[in-house]
């Protein structure tokens, strides 16, 4: 039997991952092993492919019914809105992103949500991160490779977005939270990073200036 716990690891995501995170990480699992994806190309693999499949509907099945483990863990806690933090430090080493956060210390067994700033790398979707498409040149039928007008060249797109999370008493405990995923991205090796979140907590925030 396929556990939540499977379908998550198949997906390269966290336990308790959100929608949006759910559907990301398919999206990028079909884009690296769908027989049809450009991108995939040598390293295509149906089996894998069916695996995030299978593990996307099932995900999404229980996050849609509210079935999910960790969206019931944290129900199970008072949540009472957006928890303020303040940055202690961002950094990166190769592919991951670090944030050090500084939170007001909560109260035992309770959650906290946080809304967290990153930036997201996304292969360009006019040259599906070649960095170049083919032009007509002089109107006949010969093509040639020019950059591509959308990414300038660049292969991929930033786009700035916020993360929401819900962290349980034990995530707090443990302080550290991996979120797959949310990392650099490195086009031209069609790889992601994750975004690591390392707390400390304090009873009254530092100001940051």
């Amino acid at each position: 039997m396929i556990t939540a716990r499977d379908m998550y690891r198949d997906l390269n995501l966290r336990e308790g991952a959100g929608i949006e995170e759910i559907k990301s990480a398919y999206r990028m699992m079909a884009k690296s092993y769908h027989p049809d994806s450009v991108s995939a190309r040598d390293n295509a693999s149906p089996e894998k492919f069916r695996k995030a499949y299978e593990a996307y509907k099932g995900l999404l099945r229980n996050a849609l019914s509210g079935a999910s483990e960790g969206e019931k863990k944290a129900r199970s806690e008072e949540v009472t809105g957006y928890s303020p933090y303040v940055f202690s430090a961002k950094r990166t080493s190769g592919l991951n992103v670090f944030y050090d956060l500084i939170l007001e210390r909560p109260q035992a067994g309770r959650s906290v949500r946080l809304s967290l700033p990153v930036v997201r790398g996304e292969a360009c979707p006019r040259c599906l991160g070649h960095g170049s498409t083919l032009k007509r040149q002089g109107g006949g039928f010969v093509y040639k490779p020019v950059a591509c007008e959308r990414c300038g060249g660049a292969g991929f797109e930033e786009r700035e977005l916020k993360i929401d999370l819900t962290l349980t008493s034990g995530m707090l405990e443990r302080g550290k939270v991996r979120v797959r995923s949310m990392g650099a991205y490195d086009h031209k090796e069609g790889k992601r990073g994750d975004l690591v979140v390392n707390l400390e907590f304090a009873e009254k925030l530092p100001r940051n200036n």
